[in-house]
């Protein structure tokens, strides 16, 4: 049995609340658009993140990879600098996109039963 990638639906989590802090951490300072636009869409990501790992839905997946999308699009066309904004949007963003990706692909439910003898949407709160 080859282990699914659960745990990717935990760093997706991970990603989303590292997005809420990160203005206060790096001090975005003046950027009070980029510090409003991490902050929301790390929320977002923590959101869906959780609902991924409650439910093993994979369209919460695939909705966490359009945030992290969101993420890399915005930060390149709210910043006209390089700026530590601008970096912690767009690599938060990429690894959003890769490891949503993942666990769209192959979640909690290829952990417990084995892949590739599973159905999408076997997660903890389905019948």
């Amino acid at each position: 049995m080859k282990p699914g990638n659960y745990w990717a639906a935990w760093v997706v989590f991970a990603l989303g609340v590292w997005e809420v802090f990160a203005p206060f951490i790096w001090k975005y300072g003046p950027h009070f658009t980029m510090t409003a636009n991490s902050a929301a869409t790390g929320a977002l990501i923590v959101m869906f993140g959780f609902w991924v790992v409650a439910t093993d839905e994979a369209w919460a997946s695939w909705v966490t990879v359009g945030i992290g999308a969101w993420l890399v699009v915005s930060g390149l066309a709210l910043e006209h600098t390089l700026t530590k904004a601008l970096l912690d949007s767009v690599v938060v963003g990429l690894l959003t996109i890769g490891f949503g990706y993942l666990a769209a692909r192959h979640g909690r439910a290829a952990w417990t039963k084995g892949w590739p003898d599973i159905e999408r949407g076997e997660g903890y709160l389905q019948p």
